[in-house]
């Protein structure tokens, strides 16, 4: 699988452009990025039903203020969209997801996969400011 190669600054993603032609990746992380925090990108237009990305949390962060719920619904909707990665094997088992509210207004998003013939997984946390909508990439391995 290979997809468009983004950058991210103050969790905004955007694209490198070589030679008139996106650069691609075979790297997870823009995935899993796209799935969680674009709802309507616009290279669902051409891919299969099964491979579309599609996220709740950026409904969830627009509507509802920070509280433990929200966290439950941030982690259920974070199942979700990832989903399609275990279906299409990209990833050998469902995505761990956890959530942790560390203090007022800021809410850590840990995504745990496994890749096919890997002895480790691949985690990624995601520092969300909730008031600013700010989402940081804090950690991958």
């Amino acid at each position: 699988m290979s997809d468009i190669s983004l950058t991210f600054s103050n969790g905004i993603p955007d694209m490198e452009i070589v030679n008139g032609l996106p650069k691609t990746t075979k790297a997870l992380s823009n995935a899993v990025y796209l799935s969680l925090f674009i709802p309507d990108w616009w290279g669902n237009a051409g891919a299969p039903d099964e491979e579309q990305y599609d996220s709740e949390i950026p409904e969830i962060m627009n509507t509802q203020l920070l509280n433990n719920q929200t966290r439950l619904d941030i982690i259920a909707a974070a199942t979700n969209a990832l989903a399609w990665m275990q279906t299409l094997g990209i990833v050998t088992t469902a995505p761990e997801i956890t959530a942790e509210i560390p203090k007022v207004g800021f809410l850590y998003l840990a995504v745990k996969l496994t890749e096919p013939e890997q002895d480790d997984s691949t985690d990624f946390v995601y520092a969300i400011n909730w008031d600013s909508q700010e989402i940081e990439l804090q950690e991958a391995a």
